[in-house]
């Protein structure tokens, strides 16, 4: 599916995969002086197929976001509705590639990526066959016998894509992957991520504190402050595919969103609503 055919495809009545309503997450402050509010969301929805990107200062609850969508913690209060029903604890339809890449240095690629799959106990062959499915698409298949060691941080975050995608996820979460990488091979994974994007028909949710990276990766940017401020802007990127990062329109709409940002850091606007669609 290429960028026009996705962007007409947008235009129709968007399909709410992941719905949030006055979301709030506390943790016990570390001083111990009560609860700190780590994050604040009044009104968001992830809608199916899209790439919704989460940028802002850290400590805004990006991480957060993710982590409350993926299952592994519960919000303090407020609605999290995914397919129409709370979430309620993990699952391998909804997946987290992290920054740093988290294999297991005593598996090989192939090990690690069949890994998921041998917690379900899928059948042998129908493991075999996945796994070399996701190291062809990640171009990993003369690399399957190889130790994370061995491999480059590039490669080593190309393990965990196909480790995820093997599992053959509704949403995929992405928490910073490209944060540690070169800008060589942060350029290559995110043609990478997109790529495979375009063949399985995701729902991304990225965390990054790029700006120009947003606009390069996605079909929405939310913009996230610290509480109380919260989620203070969502913005569509209405710029067809594929994008430069070096293009007059992806840097006028990275100038526009950085611009919002700074504002909104500076200002005293609380954490707002942003209307559904």
């Amino acid at each position: 599916m290429n960028g026009l055919t996705k962007r007409t495809c947008a235009l129709r009545k968007p399909d709410v995969l992941v719905r949030m309503r006055a979301l709030r997450l506390s943790w016990p402050d570390p001083a111990g002086r009560g609860l700190r509010e780590a994050l604040c969301v009044q009104e968001l929805d992830v809608h199916r197929g899209e790439i919704l990107a989460l940028t802002g200062p850290s400590g805004s609850g990006k991480s957060t976001l993710i982590n409350l969508v993926a299952g592994f913690v519960q919000p303090t209060s407020g609605e999290l509705l995914y397919k129409g029903a709370p979430v309620r604890g993990s699952g391998p339809d909804r997946v987290v590639v992290f920054q740093n890449h988290a294999l297991f240095p005593w598996l090989t690629a192939f090990e690690n990526v069949a890994y998921g799959l041998r917690i379900q106990k899928v059948p042998w062959p129908e493991i075999r066959q996945r796994v070399e499915e996701a190291l062809t698409l990640t171009g990993l298949s003369d690399f399957a016998k190889a130790w994370p060691a061995a491999l480059s941080g590039g490669m080593c975050q190309r393990v965990a894509l196909a480790r995820a995608l093997v599992l053959r996820p509704e949403i995929l979460l992405l928490d910073e992957p490209f944060a540690s990488l070169d800008a060589v091979n942060r350029s290559l994974l995110q043609e990478e991520v997109l790529r495979l994007w375009q063949h399985f028909h995701w729902t991304i949710v990225q965390v990054t504190h790029r700006v120009e990276e947003a606009v390069l990766m996605a079909d929405r940017v939310a913009l996230l402050l610290p509480p109380p401020k919260g989620l203070v802007q969502v913005t569509d990127i209405s710029l067809a595919r594929p994008r430069r990062a070096d293009s007059p329109e992806v840097q006028a709409q990275t100038k526009s969103l950085t611009a919002a940002l700074t504002s909104a850091c500076t200002g005293q606007k609380p954490c707002t609503r942003t209307p559904a669609p």
